[in-house]
Parts: structure tokens; sequence; C-alpha cells
């Protein structure tokens, strides 16, 4: 039997595009939500954070002081603090903002192991 590139094409499609759309929100994630990770280009031990946007949330488990990658999703802005009240007491100095796609190197703008608090807000 002769199988066209059409039908071949077809057939691979309707295989794996729901393997692939289901896979793509928990790759990308919903906006407001945030990747982050000990080790550089989102290695090591990593957390994800996507509940209460516009909140202060404190890293934990292993987080605190302790992420060297940073990845918002889409729509996402997120402003962490080298405290643990998201607070600019200090002035700028102590805060930095990520948008998505993120920083997978954190100690090139002097941010590795700093981070302990941030808000994620919806927008770019």
């Amino acid at each position: 039997m002769h199988t066209t590139p059409f039908i071949l094409l077809t057939t691979i499609l309707t295989t794996l595009l729901p393997l692939l759309t289901h896979a793509l929100p928990h790759i990308i994630g919903q906006p407001g939500g945030v990747y982050y990770c000990v080790g550089p280009s989102w290695t090591s031990d990593c957390g994800y954070t996507d509940d209460h946007p516009g909140h202060c949330h404190v890293l934990g488990n292993g987080f605190y002081a302790n992420t060297a990658s940073i990845g918002p999703n889409p729509m996402t802005r997120c402003r962490f603090w080298d405290n643990d009240c998201c607070d600019d007491k200090r002035g700028q100095l102590d805060s930095v903002t990520i948008t998505y796609p993120g920083n997978a190197d954190l100690s090139q703008v002097g941010w590795a192991d700093r981070a302990k608090s941030f808000i994620c807000e919806l927008g770019d």
C-alpha cells in the first residue's frame, strides 16, 4: 500500500498533538508563576510557585538565598528581594526585577544566592 506524505503527517500529528498539548502547561506554566533553581541554567533542585500573584512569598525548602536561575512564566514580572519581607528599606539595590524568559545565570547580574523573597505580578 502506498501512503502519501499528507496521510503520514496527519497520522503523526494526531498521535503526538494530544501528548504535546498536555505537556505544554507543565513546561511553560500559566501567567503569574515562576520557576527557580539552585543551579545555573535551571539545574539542580528546582521549585515552582504560581499561587497568589501580587503577594509576598518567602523562598524556602533550600531556595532561601540559594538560587542561581529564575524563570517567570510568560506575561509575568517578578521582583526578588534580598530580605524576607519584600521590602525596599535600603532602596533599589536590594531587589531585582525579572521577566519572561528569566535569567539562567544570576551570577551575571550579581544576584546568585541573594534572593530571599519575591512578588510576581501579571504583565510584561
